[in-house]
């Protein structure tokens, strides 16, 4: 593959060119098949404040997304981010972390963007940030109600930490948790009977 901006070669594991530091866009045919571009969307990119473009994806299931031609900013509706992500990597059960923490390295982007919060493009309300997974190195902006905005470039770094198991690591991490909270509300409910006990004497 070679630069949208300048036609250098890119890095075999990073859309950021190493020339002239351009982010290239995410071959969305790669993920689900084929692309269709629908009609303009009523929407406007949170941070370029463009018009959106709607984008037809998908061999199977039809998803319909909204994308920035100038930022490379991306819209789903709630659940289409999952199934992006489902469809377009194969389960992963081992977990690489040197290759996860490459990824972080190599892609960077979070690093490249300001961080601002940005308005839903649906209500205009301001969209929570949100860390995509454990040790991802990518912050999405999440309205409840309406979708997930991700900036330009990181669904890719997102599908790369998948595929090096960083799911299967957020799992097991959020498992670990969930035991060290059940392990310290025991002890904590053992400690207050034990002081009740103590008052009653």
């Amino acid at each position: 593959m070679v630069c949208s901006q300048c036609g250098a070669p890119l890095p075999p594991k990073t859309s950021r060119c190493g020339y002239c530091s351009a982010l290239n866009d995410i071959d969305l045919r790669a993920l689900q098949g084929s692309v269709r571009k629908g009609a303009d969307s009523k929407l406007t990119c949170p941070q370029c404040q463009r018009s959106l473009q709607r984008m037809n994806i998908g061999s199977g299931r039809l998803l319909t997304i909204e994308r920035c031609e100038h930022c490379l900013g991306l819209f789903f509706d709630p659940g289409e981010l999952e199934s992006v992500v489902d469809q377009s990597v194969a389960r992963v059960h081992a977990v690489d972390m040197r290759r996860i923490a490459a990824i972080v390295e190599e892609e960077n982007i979070s690093a490249t963007v300001p961080v601002r919060y940005v308005k839903c493009p649906v209500c205009l309300r301001m969209m929570h940030r949100k860390s995509y997974g454990a040790r991802s190195g990518v912050v999405i902006d999440v309205c409840s109600d309406h979708g997930v905005w991700l900036d330009g470039g990181e669904l890719g770094q997102i599908l790369k930490w998948v595929r090096a198991g960083g799911k299967t690591y957020d799992h097991h991490r959020k498992q670990q948790e969930a035991r060290r909270e059940e392990i310290q509300r025991r002890v904590d409910a053992r400690t207050h009977r034990k002081h009740d006990a103590a008052g009653d004497e």
